[in-house]
């Protein structure tokens, strides 16, 4: 079981690079098809604030924005063409003057995971919404890898914990982490605050998992942790 097609997410952001480098290493591990999709989103200045010479002044910032856009989708385009090149991975480029909210749910469908950058709260960057990875989860109906925007992600995971409650979106989450599950070195299957159960919480979607090759293992059911449980 593996990725056929990974689609990574690059809207301009600062954290682009990063996210684009965990999407290789991924792409490369599976021998995937890795389509870079290069959002600009569209710009509308406030007309009223233009007054009289709205119309040239607006048409001039907007083609100055395209030409700032299309110059940083040709870099991260040349660094992505670098990055696959020496990974012999296959890399298909598109770039999209869209909203990242309407279309990257929508390209996502056509492949079997997305990758998609983290916002940092209360920053605003460009070709990015909050709301973006949730849109992209619930509007594609595909698997969806949220790179943190701190720290370093430039090799696939190694050890997962998966969080167990038994619903019906728990099992799907679980078997379309498949892929990267049975190239885990260990997986950890742990449920919070567990009630009813006559036996270890997790046991046999950890069984289950172990049949097919992972190193899956339920770990104790833990309690709600609040503040208050802190020192």
């Amino acid at each position: 079981m593996t990725f056929g097609t990974i689609l990574v997410h690059l809207g301009g952001s600062a954290r682009d690079s990063a996210t684009l480098k965990f999407a290789a290493a991924l792409a490369g591990e599976h021998r995937s098809h890795l389509i870079a999709l290069r959002t600009i989103t569209p710009f509308y200045p406030t007309i009223g604030a233009f007054g009289d010479a709205a119309v040239s002044v607006i048409t001039e910032l907007q083609e100055r924005y395209r030409l700032s856009e299309r110059e940083a989708a040709a870099k991260i385009r040349a660094e992505a063409e670098r990055l696959c090149q020496g990974a012999d991975i296959a890399l298909e480029w598109r770039t999209e003057e869209e909203f990242p909210d309407d279309v990257v749910p929508l390209q996502t469908r056509y492949a079997d995971v997305a990758v998609v950058g983290q916002p940092e709260r209360g920053k605003l960057e460009p070709g990015a919404t909050a709301e973006l990875p949730a849109n992209v989860v619930m509007g594609s109906g595909r698997p969806v890898i949220v790179v943190p925007y701190a720290g370093k992600f430039e090799t696939p995971p190694r050890r997962v914990l998966v969080a167990w409650n038994g619903t019906r979106e728990a099992t799907r989450a679980v078997h379309d982490a498949m892929p990267i599950l049975k190239r885990a070195d260990a997986v950890s299957v742990l449920s919070i605050n567990p009630k009813g159960s006559k036996h270890l919480p997790g046991a046999d979607i950890a069984a289950h998992l172990a049949r097919h090759g992972c190193k899956a293992e339920a770990a104790p059911g833990w309690p709600v942790v609040n503040r208050r449980n802190f020192p």
